[in-house]
C-alpha cells in the first residue's frame, strides 16, 4: 500500500508540474511599470475600460498594472476589482466572462504600491479580428491604472464614462494554459490506479 501511495503521489506530482504556458496577444503592449506614461483613477460605478481586438483564439486572462490609491475607509467592498469581459464594442454587448479580485492581497495596502493584477475570466473563446472590451468595475475611487496618451494600440481605446477616447489602458490578453496531451494520461494512469487500489481494499474487507 506504501508503495502504491508514492507512486500516485509522483505520477500527480510530475502531472501538475509539468509546464504548460499561456500564450500571450504580443499585439498588445503590456509594458513595463518605469515605462508607463500615466495614472487613471477608476471612479466608482463608472463606466470605464477598453475595447481590443484579440489574435488569440481565446481569452483567459486580462492583466492590468493597478495602484493603490488608499483615499477611503478600505471596507470590505473597496478592496476588489471586477472586470467584465464582453462582445463587441462598449459595454452593451453579452457579458463572455467576469473576475472578481481582491487586489490589497496581489500589491499591498499602502497608498502608492503597484502591481501587476490578473483577472481570469476563464477560457472564452473569441473570433480574432473582432472587436471586444472589458470594462473594471470598483466601490470606490481607491484604485487606478495606468494608460498611454499616445493611443500606442491599434486595435481598441480605452473607454472613459462609457465613451471611447484617444488613450489605451496598458493591458494585456493571455490564454488560460491547458493541461498537455502527456498530462492528461498520467493523471488518468493515477486515476485508474487508485480505483483499482480501492477496489482490491473493498474486497479485502468483504473477505474478513
Amino acid at each position: 500500500m506504501a508503495a502504491l501511495k508514492k507512486f500516485l503521489l509522483a505520477v500527480s506530482t510530475v502531472a501538475v508540474m509539468a509546464p504548460a504556458y499561456a500564450e500571450r496577444d504580443v499585439s498588445i503592449p503590456l509594458l513595463p511599470p518605469n515605462s508607463l506614461v500615466g495614472q487613471i483613477q477608476i471612479a466608482a460605478f463608472q463606466p470605464f475600460g477598453q475595447s481590443f481586438t484579440p489574435t488569440l483564439p481565446s481569452v483567459g486572462t486580462i492583466s492590468l498594472w493597478v495602484i493603490n490609491m488608499n483615499i477611503d475607509s478600505q471596507l470590505a467592498q473597496d478592496k476588489t476589482l471586477t472586470l467584465n469581459l464582453y462582445a463587441g464594442e462598449g459595454f452593451n454587448g453579452p457579458v463572455l466572462g467576469s473576475s472578481t479580485v481582491n487586489v490589497d492581497s496581489r500589491i499591498g495596502t499602502l497608498q502608492g504600491w503597484v502591481g501587476l493584477v490578473e483577472f481570469n475570466v476563464g477560457n472564452v473563446a473569441v473570433q480574432s479580428g473582432q472587436p471586444y472590451s472589458f470594462e473594471v468595475t470598483a466601490a470606490s475611487a481607491r484604485y487606478g491604472v495606468y494608460w498611454s496618451s499616445e493611443g500606442n494600440y491599434a486595435g481598441g481605446s480605452a473607454i472613459l464614462l462609457g465613451t471611447p477616447s484617444a488613450t489605451d489602458l496598458y493591458f494585456g490578453v493571455s490564454t488560460v494554459p491547458e493541461l498537455a496531451s502527456y498530462q492528461l494520461l498520467l493523471l488518468g494512469l493515477a486515476s485508474v490506479a487508485g480505483v483499482q487500489f480501492m477496489r482490491r481494499r473493498d474486497r479485502r474487507g468483504l473477505d474478513c
